[in-house]
């Protein structure tokens, strides 16, 4: 009885088809016809239930595989070789409303359903389930001591090296983000310091008190390596970094994305009252002192105009009151531990590269005899986060209630979430080896 004749089955190899959010995976179009032009089209869900795509066009090589880690396709809504660009480069579909960033509020695994085109007909499927945290990680609200957070804490046997995950200036916590450290074995604590329960609804005069309770309750808690805490945040919250790592010894190693080295203004509600300016923190009972914004013609024309607004120059302006920059800047230099800051070059919401270049040259002056680098990245905005989510929203409604330019391509802010996850993992490492 002869042999039969192989007959191709095109499909979607995807390996492995669940891993965390942030790794790489490896996407193949296999058993097509040699030099068949193929269309690979991804779409998922957000926790809005809103339909975020992408597609790219490719052509199949003599064994009629497409190899998304070593091809570049013909065309689509990402161009040269990018294993993850189907994911970054997903666009809010039209039909569903103002644009604004992915939502991802729950931990809920997402996932992203792939389809492979020929002459517009669907021929094979795929699908990758994203996990937010790994098997095993433990999170548990925290409310002692009026403290809102939720902490994190990894499998296996502790104690663990605790990062204190602050968010920025949209409020409330980043769970996400500590979901993700504890899966890399940090006991990540989430904190919330205004616009949630019973904190203050605004960015304004937050006491380093509460983050000082904060950390004792880390240090307190028998899963957390109370001596090997670092404090993590973004823009507001990783200007607040620096701040505690300079102000409570047991930080000992601070992480700041989109941060600054000098304090800024308090929140506002609205645009209109962004130059009615109050301080962001206090400490022991007094604000402390803030480099105001000041308005620019290039402000006042997008204002007029109903244009996103760019607020960088308002605050590259308020940098030129020297004295008020002087009582501004943080003394990074008492930090106990290393530090590393991440930012956008084209950082139009502030000046990211500029403010954190603040902490970098006041930690040379003084010899900090810790490591530090800042990572400054080219076509980078202010949405830095974690790799391999989608990146094309760069301007959007903040919740001050006006569209704001955020700066940077979706490539250029994806490149630096990419490059800079190992970067922050290698560093926690190394601060907590010994």
């Amino acid at each position: 009885m002869g042999v039969g004749k192989y007959t191709p089955f095109p499909h979607i190899e995807v390996l492995p088809n669940k891993a965390l959010a942030g790794e790489n995976v490896s996407i193949r179009l296999v058993d097509f016809e040699p030099g068949q032009i193929v269309t690979i089209r991804a779409h998922m869900r957000d926790d809005l239930d809103r339909r975020w795509s992408s597609h790219a066009r490719f052509k199949a090589d003599i064994d009629g595989v497409v190899d998304l880690t070593s091809r570049k396709p013909l065309s689509g809504t990402y161009e040269g070789i990018d294993p993850m660009g189907l994911i970054w480069s997903m666009a809010l579909d039209p039909d569903e409303g103002e644009v604004s960033p992915f939502a991802k509020r729950e931990l809920k695994p997402d996932t992203v359903i792939f389809t492979a085109e020929v002459d517009w007909q669907p021929v094979a499927f795929g699908s990758l389930e994203r996990l937010y945290f790994e098997p095993g990680v433990k999170a548990t609200p925290v409310r002692e001591h009026r403290l809102v957070g939720t902490f994190y804490q990894p499998a296996g046997a502790g104690p663990h090296p605790g990062v204190l995950v602050l968010s920025g200036s949209d409020g409330g916590m980043y769970k996400g983000v500590a979901a993700r450290l504890a899966s890399h074995g940090y006991a990540a604590l989430a904190l919330a310091y205004f616009g949630v329960e019973h904190l203050p609804p605004q960015l304004i005069n937050i006491p380093l008190e509460y983050f000082e309770k904060g950390i004792q309750w880390m240090q307190s808690n028998p899963a957390v390596k109370g001596d090997s805490l670092a404090a993590l945040g973004w823009a507001r919250g990783g200007e607040l970094a620096l701040l505690l790592g300079a102000t409570f010894p047991a930080i000992k190693a601070v992480v700041g994305y989109v941060a600054s080295g000098v304090i800024t203004i308090g929140g506002v509600r609205a645009l209109t009252d962004l130059l009615d300016m109050q301080p962001a923190w206090s400490f022991r009972g007094r604000p402390l002192p803030f480099v105001p914004v000041k308005s620019t013609s290039s402000f006042e024309e997008q204002v007029r105009a109903n244009e996103p607004v760019a607020l960088a120059s308002l605050y590259l302006k308020g940098l030129e009151d020297r004295s008020a920059l002087e009582k501004a800047l943080i003394p990074v230099e008492r930090i106990g531990g290393p530090v590393l800051l991440i930012s956008g070059k084209d950082d139009q919401m502030w000046p990211s590269s500029v403010l954190s270049d603040f902490a970098m040259n006041r930690l040379s002056e003084n010899n900090h005899p810790y490591p530090y680098k800042h990572l400054s990245y080219d076509d980078a905005g202010h949405n830095i986060g974690l790799p391999h989510r989608p990146t094309t929203v760069t301007r959007h409604r903040h919740a001050m209630g006006a569209v704001l330019d955020f700066g940077g391509t979706a490539k250029g802010n994806a490149f630096a979430a990419v490059d800079s996850w190992p970067r922050v993992l290698r560093f926690l490492k190394q601060a907590f080896s010994t």
